[in-house]
């Protein structure tokens, strides 16, 4: 089991390699945000291309007010004799636990300098708000990391093994 979450997914497509690309590139934007900040694009999924590969995330991650937990998926064309192998990654960036991991690091701290004190409860409260918050982000994670999944599957006849 990983510490911090991901995902990786493994499609087979009859399309090439080519197509796969151009397919996504229909429905993932390119630059979402006006001067003024406010999207106007309708697609929620912003991305860059290469030959063989992608980098897709939500559009709502360059929303001003909803950033935290919100994946970056890359994508691996691999090309097979029956068609392509997409090897898609979903990871969150390391930015979203930089604050999470600092305040639970000071939650921590001031719990362990209350049990120097027997006093057991700051600890276990501490510890408890500790976990609360890991899982709240592992399962921010999943239910975001699934909206790339389904949106592939929308996009893409693709059959996963």
């Amino acid at each position: 089991m990983h510490l911090i979450p991901h995902l990786q997914k493994k499609f087979e497509l009859n399309l090439s390699g080519a197509q796969v690309i151009e397919t996504l590139k229909r429905s993932v934007d390119k630059n979402p945000i006006r001067i003024d900040g406010r999207s106007y694009l309708d697609n929620p999924f912003v991305g860059t291309f290469e030959a063989n590969s992608f980098v897709l995330t939500g559009k709502w991650r360059t929303n001003s007010r909803r950033r935290m937990f919100i994946p970056i998926a890359t994508g691996k064309i691999e090309s097979i004799p029956q068609g392509t192998v997409l090897h898609l990654t979903v990871a969150p960036p390391w930015s979203d636990y930089i604050f999470p991991l600092i305040f639970c690091s000071a939650i921590l701290t001031l719990g362990g300098f209350q049990l120097s004190s027997r006093d057991t409860g700051t600890l276990v409260w501490a510890v408890g708000f500790t976990c609360m918050m890991y899982v709240t982000a592992v399962v921010a994670f999943n239910i975001n990391a699934d909206k790339y999944v389904r949106f592939l599957a929308g996009m893409l006849p693709i059959d996963a093994v």
